[in-house]
């Protein structure tokens, strides 16, 4: 750890070059003084003018590093931020999102009051929709489009989703159970580590004074998008848990914090997709570990 660098600011980005003025300009304007957080932005195999609008931004930012993953996939941008990063905390923040200015305040805030077994901490996030939301997206399906507010600070069990796009790690703690697994794409990437985590005894903590706001763009809201998120998100589940199995982890724990709110359950046939994608997701398992892929 650099000395000083308490806590590396990531964005992994990949030709979302329109958001990135808005994601930086709220990790500039943190309260936190600027010589306990570095910002690295990775840029991940991008096409359009994101690396050289990021490497324009270096003397602005002074505290910002730009480095590059030419292998796409989520995945990738974060394990080599996580070998990139000085402070002790690394906290991940999606390209289209913008950050309170107490984020990264409240960040080490929330792993200081939650105690040394803390090892990831998650936060509110408000959706930015860039068109009115359609009546249909409601409920369960909100989850989906990483609106996240659970209420006051809590431990939170594996029933509680922690969005990748407010979430923050011990550094040592993540590097100790392994990298987050390109094969699971964007849908589970950061579950998997959540899930190894907490079967070694740590703890997951919600604090909705750590906030996001999250762009949720119009290509987003069709039912074509909703089918295709919830096929992948299906097939990463299945990979995730068969992946667990395979290193000897159970893929259920008992779920702690307060009682949950039922939600209007999804559409059945948004069930039946992310059913056949489960299945999918088996037989992709079974494919890579024949191919020495996993």
């Amino acid at each position: 750890m650099a000395e000083g660098i308490e806590i590396t600011a990531v964005i992994c980005t990949h030709n979302r070059c329109r958001f990135l003025p808005l994601a930086l300009k709220s990790l500039s304007e943190q309260t936190l003084d600027i010589s306990r957080y570095e910002v690295i932005t990775v840029d991940n195999a991008s096409t359009d003018d994101t690396y050289s609008y990021l490497n324009q931004q270096i003397d602005m930012i002074p505290n910002l590093r730009v480095i590059q993953e030419p292998t796409k996939g989520v995945s990738n941008a974060r394990n080599l931020a996580l070998r990139e990063a000085r402070g002790k905390y690394i906290a991940f923040m999606d390209d289209d999102a913008i950050a309170d200015p107490d984020w990264l305040a409240n960040i080490l805030r929330a792993f200081e009051e939650s105690g040394p077994e803390t090892a990831l901490v998650g936060g509110y996030v408000e959706a930015i929709w860039e068109v009115p939301k359609p009546d249909w997206v409601r409920g369960k399906m909100l989850d989906f489009y990483t609106v996240v507010d659970w209420g006051p600070p809590q431990v939170v069990g594996e029933k509680r989703h922690l969005a990748g796009a407010n979430l923050a790690y011990r550094r040592d703690f993540i590097l100790e159970v392994g990298d987050f697994l390109p094969q699971l794409k964007s849908y589970c990437d950061e579950t998997i580590v959540n899930r190894r985590l907490r079967r070694r005894g740590f703890l997951a903590f919600y604090d909705p004074r750590v906030r996001v706001r999250h762009h949720i763009t119009a290509g987003r809201l069709t039912k074509k998008w909703i089918c295709r998120r919830m096929f992948w998100g299906g097939a990463s589940a299945r990979i995730m848990a068969r992946r667990l199995e395979m290193e000897g982890l159970p893929n259920a724990i008992p779920v702690e914090g307060p009682p949950l709110e039922t939600p209007e359950p999804l559409p059945l046939y948004l069930r039946r997709i992310e059913k056949f994608g489960r299945f999918v997701g088996d037989v992709l398992f079974w494919y890579w570990r024949l191919t020495k892929k996993m």
